[in-house]
């Protein structure tokens, strides 16, 4: 009975819990499961460090140049004189296009107002008023000669 009680007793026992995994097994799932993944971005993180790294040296240099300009006064007043300077070209820029454009109204003013003299002094010859005849345009012409030859 003792045999038999030993063995009814070791059948009630509960199994023994599993086993926690290892580090190495939790790498090699995660291995299984992204290891694509992984391998893509490790191949990509190696192409675009060389520039990822560039762009973040440009970042801490304007970084320290600001927090330079912030205290050192020549450097704002030297960015300051520059910035006025460059005020300056624009404007003188901006004057010399509106000279251009104020000459350009100007001899089109003077154009129509010529035009109309010219209209009025056709008037009082008894030659019309306003002719609103316009000469066809050369292309016209070669546009309106090839249609003659399509319908001939």
């Amino acid at each position: 009975m003792d045999a038999q009680g030993r063995e009814a007793g070791e059948a009630q026992q509960p199994p023994p819990p599993p086993m926690s995994p290892s580090t190495s097994q939790i790498v090699l799932q995660v291995l299984e499961q992204y290891g694509w993944f992984l391998l893509l971005g490790a191949i990509l993180i190696y192409f675009f460090w060389g520039k990822l790294e560039q762009k973040f040296r440009q970042f801490q240099e304007k970084q320290e140049e600001k927090n330079l300009k912030k205290y050192d006064s020549n450097t704002a007043q030297r960015r300051l004189e520059s910035m006025a300077a460059a005020r300056q070209r624009l404007q003188e820029k901006y004057d010399s296009e509106a000279r251009v454009f104020a000459e350009h109204q100007r001899k089109k003013e003077e154009e129509k107002r010529k035009e109309r003299i010219d209209d009025w002094d056709r008037h009082l010859e008894g030659k019309g008023y306003r002719n609103k005849f316009k000469p066809p345009r050369a292309n016209m012409k070669s546009i309106k000669s090839s249609v003659c030859l399509l319908v001939i």
